[in-house]
């Protein structure tokens, strides 16, 4: 069933969410990391901070130092909480045993000590490309959007979502850039479950856009080797993957594009990042546009 068409306030407090979450998220899992945060500081501000709500406890649980995801899943296994549950929607007891003393995560999960991320190896002139590595997600896109970012488009004091959505429409790519921040715009209102390759090369890959709708090219740099995706709107990172750190040139490509807003919601389109080492800026460059977005308002 198509969503019904959202209210301009509704379209303004999910912008003003959209803006806030991945840097309140960011400085939680910084603070959480660096032990500048306790879970129980985290847990009370989750319970007046829908922002900090909306994450999930297994999220918090794995920035601690020694704990990681594993580490985490064996920790509400024993606590009898399940992983997806929400750090906002915590009954009393769960939050007690939580703001407690943990369960000890055995050595065989515990996270080692972290260690920066291997490099991406520079292109070599006139070497063939080669697929380095391939990833299939699935994705969530709302409102329209997916964002991509890294730990690059974190600042705490540039906030690129909404220069991000003006250069989209701005400049008709309705793909946005910003520092380590990119605005996927997508045909349908929504699509809870949207595939997503994620392909890292060793220099620019063979053009194949005849196979696609739509097609842009922009810079992204990946400094911690982790990509993130969510959906505009709020929430929490819906997926995130990991690949060697570096600057990268970034080719985003979608298809199975039928219709805008509502009457495209919950289709069948699909999309592609390729990701391959650059070692100079370049200016965002539109290879292939979809005819329908003529009709976006």
């Amino acid at each position: 069933m198509a969503r019904p068409p959202i209210t301009p306030e509704q379209r303004a407090a999910a912008l003003d969410w959209a803006v806030r979450a991945p840097h309140v998220h960011a400085e939680t899992r910084r603070g959480l990391k660096s032990g500048s945060m306790s879970l129980a500081e985290v847990l009370e501000r989750a319970a007046a901070d829908d922002v900090i709500g909306k994450m999930t406890v297994s999220s918090l649980l794995a920035c601690l130092p020694g704990v990681g995801e594993a580490g985490a899943v064996h920790i509400l296994a024993q606590l009898g909480i399940a992983e997806s549950r929400r750090a906002g929607r915590l009954s009393p007891d769960a939050r007690s045993a939580l703001m407690g003393e943990l369960p000890p995560v055995p050595v065989s999960l515990a996270e080692p000590p972290s260690l920066p991320p291997p490099a991406v190896q520079p292109a070599i002139v006139g070497a063939a490309p080669e697929m380095i590595s391939a990833q299939d997600l699935i994705v969530t896109a709302d409102y329209g959007q997916i964002y991509i970012f890294s730990v690059a488009g974190e600042d705490e004091d540039e906030r690129p979502q909404t220069p991000a959505l003006r250069d989209a429409t701005q400049s008709g790519r309705f793909v946005g850039v910003q520092p380590g921040f990119i605005d996927l715009l997508t045909p349908g209102q929504c699509n809870w479950h949207t595939p997503m390759r994620l392909e890292v090369w060793s220099a620019e890959p063979p053009d194949d856009r005849a196979g696609w709708d739509h097609e842009v090219d922009a810079d992204f740099d990946v400094p911690d080797g982790r990509v993130n995706f969510m959906p505009s709107g709020g929430g929490t990172i819906d997926v995130s993957a990991d690949i060697p750190a570096g600057r990268y040139r970034a080719r985003i490509s979608g298809r199975g594009f039928t219709a805008l807003g509502n009457a495209g919601a919950n289709g069948d389109d699909s999309y592609r990042l390729r990701l391959w080492p650059s070692d100079r800026p370049l200016d965002p460059a539109l290879r292939k546009r979809w005819p329908g977005w003529d009709n976006y308002s």
